[in-house]
């Protein structure tokens, strides 16, 4: 090959021979593609054609023993499960809709506190029950991705906290996640529920896996996410009561700090002119400028701005 380059370099010019080699390449190209066109079916015989669909025995080599359309589906299948289990961990992001009196599960909910009495009462420790919540100070990141009022779901772990420490699970068996969460999920055993958080929805309407320990998928999960127990990034509550009052007076902390973040991150990234248009004719609006300042004065004034503690120093009855 060497030798035929070389003989075509001291015949011909190097434009001479580019020409040759597109040419050759051209024609190559071109009796592959008839060559893979022969070997399919003309197209009136493909719709004939069976669709290819996953294998049924690859989703059970990874554990995957079944879908649902949502969590409330998945959750309905899986009471037994919780109730037997000898050890349980559950990730969230605030539980609400598990621990909250009038939550969309209430089975789920009766299951769990009846486990963290049997818990309680057990005096060889067979039974174990975690709960993982998404700490306060992230939790805005979060509700800014669902379209929710600020300090919303830092309010709605807090409410957790309240109901754990009414149904007296221990301190040690509650823990906050440093971060935003990315699946909801109960691990029991040798089965799991798995609900990922989409970007911009509520994680329980979104489509749920049942899995067992079986295959991959269950264990990279048991391992990566139902296993963050005791790493850095979460923090594991010493006493309920001093650390549910501690949290919640930094919630507006939180919030100001995360505003900071958002901000700073904003900033440092150029937005097409278009998405800011709505934004600037607004502010262009006669006396919009005005209203606003007037509004933000009001709230910056102690004695009108509401404030969440009452006189007495505890917290307000809403929470």
């Amino acid at each position: 090959m060497r030798g035929l380059i070389q003989t075509m370099s001291d015949l011909k010019s190097p434009g001479q021979i580019r020409a040759e080699l597109d040419t050759f390449l051209l024609d190559y190209d071109q009796e592959t593609f008839r060559k893979i066109s022969d070997d399919k079916p003309p197209e009136e015989d493909r719709a004939d054609l069976p669709i290819e669909t996953s294998n049924p025995e690859s989703l059970l080599d990874a554990g995957i023993l079944d879908s649902f359309r949502n969590r409330n589906e998945a959750l309905g299948r899986f009471g037994s499960t919780l109730r037997a289990a000898r050890r349980v961990v559950v990730v969230g992001s605030s539980l609400k809709g598990l621990i909250h009196t009038g939550g969309a599960d209430a089975d789920t909910r009766a299951i769990l506190k009846e486990r963290v009495s049997r818990q309680r009462d057990d005096a060889h420790a067979s039974t174990s029950t975690d709960f993982v919540l998404t700490h306060p100070a992230f939790a805005d990141l979060r509700a800014e991705q669902e379209n929710r009022a600020k300090q919303d779901i830092g309010r709605e772990v807090i409410k957790s906290l309240m109901y754990l420490k009414e149904w007296e699970v221990p301190a040690s068996s509650v823990h906050l996640y440093l971060g935003t969460p990315t699946c909801f999920g109960i691990l029991a055993d040798d089965r799991m529920i798995l609900n990922p958080y989409p970007y911009a929805d509520v994680a329980f309407e979104s489509p749920c896996l049942l899995l067992e320990d079986s295959g991959y998928f269950f264990n990279a999960f048991a391992k990566s996410h139902f296993g963050v127990l005791d790493r850095t990034m979460v923090v594991r509550l010493s006493e309920l009561p001093s650390d549910i009052g501690d949290l919640y007076v930094s919630l507006r902390e939180f919030r100001d700090r995360t505003d900071e973040l958002l901000s700073a991150a904003r900033a440092s990234t150029s937005r097409p002119r278009s998405q800011s248009e709505t934004e600037s004719d607004l502010e262009r609006m006669p006396g919009f400028l005005d209203i606003v300042a007037k509004s933000r004065k009001r709230h910056a004034s102690p004695e009108l701005a509401a404030d969440d503690i009452d006189d007495s120093g505890h917290m307000s009855a809403g929470l």
